[in-house]
């Protein structure tokens, strides 16, 4: 669920017609999201969201007024789901995904890699920021160095590579 690319509305219920899957940016870019409103409710002295006046969210953000429910309680529930989410990129950050056009699959897309490595320095300075003292902010760092040091560049460094190995056409599910 966590790579997921469609739900239906209003059921919630996983679109299973013919997508692209998995889209394995998603846990990066929603981690980073959730890092920067985390950043935000710090920032304005809501840490615990208490009294969280949500023009401040709507400002910065497309939501939905569940998600700014959920996230009121505690700057902990957003380090949580923040860390759901890098646990994925941890665990699966070298597995086939789609690439931005929903089209094909690889394993190296530069798109994907540095959505992770951006993502893992966010919330690594945001665990910084809320004193998270668990490690996970040296070890997310390193692993974004390590997925830096993946990603191809040409010789003449004016040119990116989208990927090195394309794969199959066939992911449309």
């Amino acid at each position: 669920m966590r790579v997921e690319p469609k739900f239906e509305i209003p059921s919630g219920v996983p679109y299973t017609a013919g997508w692209c899957r998995p889209q394995n940016d998603g846990p990066a870019l929603r981690a980073m999201a959730l890092a920067q409103y985390g950043t935000i409710l710090h920032g304005e002295g809501l840490p615990d969201g208490e009294g969280l006046d949500t023009s401040i969210v709507r400002n910065h953000f497309l939501y939905s007024n569940h998600m700014i429910f959920y996230l009121r309680g505690n700057s902990l529930k957003v380090w949580n789901l923040i860390k759901t989410d890098l646990d994925w990129v941890e665990n699966f950050w070298t597995e086939p995904g789609c690439d931005l056009w929903e089209e094909v699959t690889s394993d190296d897309f530069f798109f994907n890699r540095m959505a992770y490595v951006y993502s893992l320095n966010k919330c690594a300075d945001f665990a910084d920021l809320i004193g998270d003292t668990s490690g996970k902010a040296a070890g997310y760092r390193s692993l974004a160095n390590t997925i830096k040091n993946t990603i191809p560049v040409s010789p003449s460094l004016k040119s990116i590579f989208m990927t090195t190995r394309f794969g199959s056409r066939d992911n449309l599910k």
